[in-house]
C-alpha cells in the first residue's frame, strides 16, 4: 500500500500496479487511478492495512494458523467434490 499526495492535494491510497517514467497506476479499493508523476507531491508506504481492524478476533489460534497456511500455500486447493467454481 502506498499513500500518494498530488499537487492538487488529492490523497490516493492503494497498490502500485504499474509505473513508468511519466505515470503511476494505483489500484485503490474501488478503481484504477493513473497519476502523472509530475503531479505527485509525496509518496510513502501506508501505515494502514486494507484489512479491517480486528478481523482475526473471532478466530481461534488454530483457525488463524490454518488460514495463514492456506493463504501461503503455493498450490491451489482442489474444490470439494461437486462444488462449482463459479
Amino acid at each position: 500500500m502506498e499513500l500518494i499526495v498530488t499537487s492538487a492535494d488529492r490523497v490516493v491510497t492503494g497498490l502500485v500496479i504499474a509505473e513508468n517514467e511519466v505515470s503511476m497506476t494505483i489500484q485503490s479499493v474501488n478503481e484504477k487511478i493513473v497519476i502523472p508523476k509530475d503531479e505527485i507531491e509525496s509518496r510513502k508506504p501506508s501505515q494502514v492495512s486494507l484489512m479491517p481492524e480486528g478481523i482475526l478476533q473471532p478466530l481461534s489460534f488454530a483457525q488463524i494458523r490454518d488460514l495463514v497456511a492456506y493463504l501461503t500455500n503455493p498450490t491451489q486447493v482442489k474444490l470439494p467434490e461437486g462444488a462449482s467454481s463459479n
